[in-house]
């Protein structure tokens, strides 16, 4: 087991990170979480940040890339980063981008569009999203009424497919 004491971050299994504030690298390493985690709690020597899929997704759309996310995490671990939390970051970093939501040729409507016939279908079989559906116009491209864009966006992330909003 490679083992680093001098590094100031704990990744535990389940996601959450703990950050030693009185380590020399920690407002490097703080500024480097903020990036892609949620600071859960600061007492006065352990942060207490998590890493979700929101948070991931967030940083996508921010533009923080896979590696950049990955390699930091492994340079500031203390100890190995547990495989499963670098299985679920990159899972959840891949589904962000194949929904996009973007303008249509109707100024009242929007276009929800996939990448993936199987992944449009899947969400379109949640009755929340059928209701918001005004027209199917393939099996890649829905239209839906533009007073439903923040619905729609709200549905899809508890269903763990967020879009890309380019409206």
């Amino acid at each position: 087991m490679d083992i680093k004491p001098h590094n100031p971050l704990i990744i535990q299994s389940d996601r959450s990170v703990l950050l030693e504030t009185t380590s020399p690298l920690f407002e490097e390493v703080r500024d480097h979480l903020h990036l892609f985690a949620e600071l859960i709690k600061s007492p006065e020597y352990v942060h207490t940040y998590r890493i979700t899929p929101l948070s991931i997704w967030n940083a996508a759309s921010a533009g923080v890339s896979l590696s950049e996310i990955i390699e930091g995490l492994k340079r500031y671990a203390k100890f190995p980063v547990p495989e499963n939390v670098l299985v679920e970051i990159e899972q959840y970093y891949q589904i962000y981008g194949k929904l996009k939501l973007l303008p249509s040729e109707d100024s009242d409507k929007l276009l929800l569009k996939s990448v993936d016939e199987l992944l449009m279908s899947e969400i379109l079989h949640h009755r929340k999203i059928r209701e918001m559906v005004h027209t199917q116009l393939s099996s890649l491209e829905v239209l839906i009424d533009k007073e439903n864009r923040g619905w729609i966006k709200e549905a899809l992330i508890k269903l763990g497919f967020p879009v890309e909003d380019r409206v």
